[in-house]
């Protein structure tokens, strides 16, 4: 494989500077961690890593010419390829990334952890009948985004809205730990969105400033719920289930003496309300991954993404480095978060995350390829070659089937097994 295909392998000081592994869709845009700018910094990574060709066959050449000239403001009139090349040449840019935010922090992760197995312990205590169900980092849809709290919680008399790849929502609980630097998106961003999506109560935990806010929807917006004269929080929503946000710091402070403490954090009181009984999770499943063909509709400008396209495309939110290449949820969920990422930002913002020479060369080696390719040749060279298919649906699938063979070229060729 020619080096233009990998352009540099990642170091762990590179993939550091990655957001949280975190992937919604929210305003029919893939956001990487909880923001924009992590989406930029995701698309960046798996451009510097990849090279451009791996992002070429997502649309064809002259669309990419047209991102080119829009974009860096080029002549309309350069001959292709030496004028293109020599204009790239004589182009001073850098590509400029803002911060993603913190990408990892210990006291974060402990804070989700004792939370989750909290949860699942106080809603599991009456095991004939529970109180309901917690789950994390799963895809809540309300109305056309989608959502992966840290933490919901669903009350045993709506887990008919369970899917096997997201809840139908609005959950009855979520629950978000800040990360340093997402404190903004988690209580402004995050609330007025799971407010206009109607969660009926919000949590989020701040385990650096050893804050919680507790809120709770009223007439269409949240209200900040006061803890009560015990200092413990008691939720409007489930009957009983209880936090104590001070056992919750006191574990944090000290770890190893956590013992006997962990159950107190969260946990279920009687109260004597009675919910419905508990309803069975819908076995009709109606999108999964996969069950559709990758065909993503790229264009200059941003495209918006459905839901139906998100949970059909877009890969398990685990961001690793092996061998120094980017996987997110495998190698091939890299090439779907490649495409979902063109769609988010579309050509003409996507060409700035390189020099533009670099988009010059592959491209037009990948035009000089198709021009020498006789008739016949990708069919095993059997009779005439088959009139060409211009309908647009045509080209966003042949796009889809080069950027599928170009990323099994290259796990074959330098990926792992």
């Amino acid at each position: 494989m020619e080096r233009t295909d990998i352009r540099s392998r990642l170091t762990v000081e590179h993939w550091d500077k990655l957001p949280e592994s975190k992937l919604e869709l929210i305003g029919g845009k893939l956001v990487a961690g909880n923001s924009l700018a992590g989406s930029r910094c995701l698309l960046w990574t798996i451009l510097q890593s990849c090279g451009p060709r791996a992002a070429l066959p997502f649309a064809p050449v002259a669309l990419w010419r047209q991102a080119l000239t829009k974009a860096f403001s080029a002549p309309t009139s350069l001959a292709w390829p030496g004028g293109w090349q020599h204009w790239a040449a004589q182009i001073d840019h850098t590509p400029l990334l803002h911060p993603a935010g913190t990408r990892f922090s210990r006291r974060h992760q402990d804070t989700f952890g004792l939370l989750m197995i909290g949860l699942y312990q106080a809603l599991r205590e009456d095991k004939q009948q529970p109180l309901g169900l917690s789950i994390r980092r799963f895809v809540l849809r309300l109305g056309e985004d989608g959502f992966l709290p840290d933490l919901q919680v669903f009350r045993r008399d709506r887990l008919h809205r369970l899917r096997e790849n997201y809840f139908d929502g609005p959950a009855d609980l979520v629950i978000e730990v800040a990360l340093p630097g997402h404190e903004a998106q988690d209580r402004e961003m995050k609330a007025r969105l799971y407010a206009a999506g109607g969660v009926p109560e919000y949590w989020v935990i701040d385990p650096a400033a050893r804050r919680t806010d507790v809120l709770t929807l009223r007439g269409g917006s949240y209200v900040v719920q006061a803890p009560d004269s015990d200092g413990r929080y008691r939720s409007t929503v489930l009957p009983g289930l209880t936090l104590d946000p001070v056992q919750l710091w006191a574990c944090l402070d000290d770890w190893h003496e956590r013992r006997g403490i962990e159950d107190q954090i969260v946990f279920v009181e009687p109260t004597g309300i009675a919910i419905g009984p508990s309803t069975r999770r819908d076995e009709r499943e109606r999108w999964a991954w996969e069950w559709r063909p990758y065909t993503p509709p790229v264009a200059l400008k941003h495209v918006p993404i459905s839901f139906e396209q998100c949970i059909g495309w877009c890969p398990e939110a685990k961001f690793e480095l092996i061998e120094g290449l980017p996987h997110i949820g495998g190698w091939d969920g890299t090439r779907k978060t490649l495409g979902l990422l063109l769609m988010t930002f579309g050509l003409e913002k996507a060409v700035q995350f390189l020099h533009p020479r670099e988009w010059v060369a592959p491209s037009w080696r990948k035009r000089k390829h198709a021009a020498a390719t006789p008739p016949g040749a990708m069919r095993g060279g059997a009779g005439p070659a088959r009139p060409p298919r211009c309908s647009a649906s045509a080209s966003v699938r042949n796009a889809s089937s080069y950027s599928a063979i170009w990323f099994a070229r290259s796990r074959s060729t330098f990926g792992p097994s």
